[in-house]
């Protein structure tokens, strides 16, 4: 609903191939959208828990995931441990979520 129909148009009429025309001006006007997607299914699956426990099972140095680490962390009492896994976590998420937002303003300059 955002790509601006004329100026595909204008690039059809122009002489602009389908694939030019999606590089150059259907693209760029989507980037934004497309990072804050990601972002966003990003921050949902760094968090996830349930699923993957229930599907994958937590099988060691097969299907471990950080959040059951912390979750077996706080079951065996090694609250430390579950603690400071939970930070590493945290700042990993915090820096790419920051990638993303710089991402994001950069495309959106550079779109329009």
């Amino acid at each position: 609903m955002e790509v601006d129909i004329e100026a595909e148009e204008a690039a059809r009429s122009l002489g602009a191939g389908p694939l030019t025309t999606f590089r150059r001006v259907i693209l760029p006007s989507l980037t934004p959208a497309i990072l804050a997607g990601s972002a966003l299914a990003f921050a949902r699956a760094i968090g996830e828990f349930g699923s993957l426990v229930l599907f994958a099972g937590f099988i060691p140095f097969k299907t471990e995931v950080m959040s059951g680490l912390i979750y077996q962390g706080i079951g065996s009492g090694n609250l430390t441990g579950a603690a400071a896994q939970s930070v590493i976590l945290l700042a990993i998420a915090l820096v790419v979520l920051l990638i993303f937002g710089r991402l994001t303003k950069w495309s959106l300059r550079h779109a329009g």
